[in-house]
């Protein structure tokens, strides 16, 4: 079968790439590797998606989109994409339950955040360990909580979470930041954050939630623990991106997109955490999708000329 478009991903970009391609009337086949919903499956709470004063868990959200996908009758392929070929007018995207033929192609394979890898970090991730102070920052209102990073990121949201918490540590291990000059002349000067360099994580610990960080003085080598109520890891993020070598990504590996969400390849569209885009979130996420698909079905009447 020649499907109009092929979605693959099933985060909240893709699902909604999918509701807004099955509602303009496209042949549509949505393609996920696990369970729709993607990363925010494992998410506890999101505060801050509108409609939904009081919140909502990130699976629930996750499972109406998921319904919402199953109303319009979209097709979901569970399988893992080996490869794909997007260059001709015939977009072929090779799993390893079969191959898939579509006229348009939306990436919504979205980006993981990089992990430390140490003790705690898996365990009490969602019971205190966030990798985003914007989505997770008012659970620790009036709290303590370390920033673990020295990019522009960890720096940008150690003082976001300054105006919110009680105290932040921001924890590098090297003695110089790595972000911005003025981002970490704007840190050194927020008297809620205390700077901790040439330190180095070596264990998130808790009982049923985060009560200190495990660290160690890289110059004395000397251990020694701090108490605290939240641990944000902001060493970066890493996009799904290591099967898209026909398109133009930038130097981290992000899909370059114009405002339509076109790539450089004609009828290849990128939505979602897995393009370059200065916030992720899942209101931009819902957005991208909607507009990867308008685009896709704009793409498809004028190659086509179906309505």
């Amino acid at each position: 079968m020649l499907y109009d478009v092929i979605i693959i991903g099933g985060g909240p970009a893709g699902m909604t790439a999918a509701l807004y391609a099955a509602r303009s009337g496209l042949q549509a086949v949505l393609v996920e590797r696990g369970a729709l919903g993607g990363q925010l499956m494992k998410t506890d709470w999101i505060d801050n998606y509108p409609g939904f004063p009081e919140g909502i868990g990130g699976m629930e959200l996750m499972n109406n989109f998921a319904l919402q996908v199953e109303r319009f009758g979209v097709n979901t392929h569970y399988a893992n994409v080996e490869k794909l070929e997007l260059s001709g007018d015939i977009k072929r995207v090779l799993t390893d339950d079969g191959e898939l033929e579509g006229k348009t192609v939306i990436i919504a394979t979205g980006s993981e955040p990089k992990q430390l890898g140490i003790p705690g970090e898996i365990e009490f991730t969602g019971a205190g360990v966030s990798y985003c102070a914007v989505c997770d920052g008012m659970f620790f209102r009036g709290k303590k909580v370390v920033v673990l990073g020295g990019g522009d990121t960890a720096l940008e949201e150690a003082e976001y979470l300054a105006k919110i918490a009680s105290e932040v540590m921001l924890i590098h291990r090297r003695d110089a930041f790595r972000g911005a000059k003025i981002l970490a002349d704007n840190v050194k000067q927020n008297d809620k954050i205390k700077l901790l360099l040439s330190t180095k994580p070596l264990a998130i610990e808790g009982d049923k939630k985060v009560t200190s960080i495990r660290l160690q003085n890289l110059i004395t080598n000397i251990e020694f623990t701090e108490a605290c109520d939240g641990v944000f890891v902001l060493v970066g993020t890493k996009p799904n991106s290591e099967l898209l070598i026909e398109l133009t990504l930038d130097a981290q590996g992000y899909v370059l997109t114009d405002e339509e969400l076109a790539s450089n390849i004609p009828g290849v569209f990128a939505c979602g955490d897995v393009r370059k885009k200065p916030l992720r979130q899942v209101s931009t996420a819902v957005g991208d999708g909607a507009i990867a698909a308008m685009s896709a079905s704009h793409y498809v009447t004028n190659t086509d000329g179906r309505a």
